[in-house]
């Protein structure tokens, strides 16, 4: 793997920063879910860039993926909260 590169994120690197997801929708099933990145780590592509990475729905079979990290609801708290009610 080249040094260009090393600073691109990763299932692990992911993992590890706790607040974001990797959110995953088929455009052709019309479909959402969230990827398991423990699995990716656990089937040895953990360090692997996520661009790199390619995806198929699991209910159609399409490779039709759009991939977009996010961060996870419990960091963003619930709407209309106050700073104070938190």
């Amino acid at each position: 793997m080249s040094d260009a590169h090393e600073d691109l994120p990763t299932a692990r690197t992911t993992l590890q920063a706790r607040y974001v997801e990797l959110s995953l929708h088929c455009r052709s099933g019309l479909r959402s879910r969230t990827a398991g990145l423990q699995a990716l780590i656990d089937d040895g592509r953990g360090d692997v860039p996520l661009i790199h990475l390619r995806f198929r729905g699991s209910y159609c079979g399409h490779r039709n993926i759009d991939a977009l990290v996010t961060p996870k609801e419990r960091v963003l708290g619930p709407a209309g909260a106050d700073d104070d009610d938190r």
